[in-house]
């Protein structure tokens, strides 16, 4: 499970889900969350909780001009690469932060991705969760 420490930048609240967004490892994040102000103590401007999201969750692209309907692209750089006959681990630096992304082997290979590549991290807002810290 990566987590990231994130500060609530802005909370935008329709019935009961919320679009909130997030300042974390220097980048902006939304997460899409089925509450609200009122239902949780820890959706609140300022306060810092913790995002997290499923290495399994995370997909790597090389470019951000794609077209895609993901809205959290995070730039950051390879840091490790482990692979074997099915499964694959990418480490990203992102700023100060490290994050994980499960992926298949193949699909790695397509990327031709080496240690210290530029990579886009991209999570959908709804595999955001949040937590108190």
């Amino acid at each position: 499970m990566n987590t990231l420490k994130a500060e609530i930048s802005s909370i935008n609240t329709k019935g009961s889900l919320s679009i909130v967004t997030l300042k974390a490892a220097g980048q902006v994040l939304t997460s899409m969350v089925i509450d609200t102000p009122e239902t949780s103590d820890i959706l609140k401007v300022g306060n810092v909780i913790n995002a997290l999201f499923k290495e399994t969750e995370v997909i790597i692209g090389l470019s951000q001009e794609q077209a895609l309907s993901v809205e959290n692209k995070l730039n950051g750089t390879v840091l490790s690469l482990e692979t074997d006959e099915l499964l694959a681990r990418v480490v990203i630096q992102i700023d100060t932060a490290l994050i994980s992304s499960i992926t298949t082997t193949s699909a790695l290979k397509k990327l031709n991705l080496a240690k210290g590549t530029a990579v886009f991290a991209m999570i959908k807002s709804n595999e955001i969760m949040l937590s108190a810290i």
